[in-house]
């Protein structure tokens, strides 16, 4: 996605993780990841708000910087998250359990990485996550012929989770990813897919 360069996406963590290191309990905004764990507000938004906020992105702003706008809801919705249940930051995961834990307890999705492309050294260069049940997708009648992927803020959500943990632990490898959605679900039991990048 134009404008999320590797610069572009360590300042954006560094702030997050400024946000989370500081977080004060009362800050209204971070109670909301509260809820999101135990799924009390997110579901109802994702049914009843989402659409009117996609549909108002979409037909206010050009392509690029509508799916940018979609995409940071998911990733405030993770610094949210990691601010009211920092224990998620210290739990020791290897890779694919960072997304799959939260797409499974949180977001009743399931994830399969495929087409993983690696280095001389054998290391992830790049790596595509299908999505099965897909919490925005599964919750919306059919639609068609969308250009800008529905299901944006989980590829925020998703890049948010790895590379807050990634930076706050400074231990990880790889150090920063980028996740692009590719493709939504347009009838129900379809899959969605994202396209994950290692920045370095």
């Amino acid at each position: 996605m134009q404008g999320e360069t590797k610069e572009v996406i360590e300042k954006s963590v560094l702030e997050d993780i400024n946000y989370i290191t500081n977080y004060w309990p009362s800050t209204v905004a971070a109670k909301s990841a509260q809820h999101f764990s135990s799924m009390t507000i997110i579901k109802p938004i994702a049914v009843n708000v989402y659409p009117q906020i996609y549909a108002d992105l979409v037909q206010r702003f050009e392509k690029n910087e509508a799916a940018i706008r979609l995409k940071r809801l998911g990733l405030r919705e993770t610094k949210f998250l990691y601010a009211t249940l920092p224990q998620m930051l210290k739990k020791p995961q290897n890779f694919v359990e960072i997304f799959s834990e939260v797409a499974q307890s949180h977001l009743n999705s399931k994830l399969f990485f495929t087409d993983k492309v690696k280095d001389d050294n054998k290391k992830l260069k790049s790596c595509k996550i299908i999505v099965e049940n897909c919490f925005f997708c599964s919750e919306i009648t059919v639609f068609e012929d969308i250009e800008i992927p529905y299901c944006i803020p989980n590829a925020g959500v998703y890049q948010n989770l790895y590379n807050i943990k990634s930076l706050m632990n400074k231990n990880m490898e790889p150090r920063l990813i980028r996740i692009d959605a590719v493709k939504s679900a347009k009838f129900d039991g379809d899959t969605c897919e994202y396209h994950l990048v290692v920045l370095d």
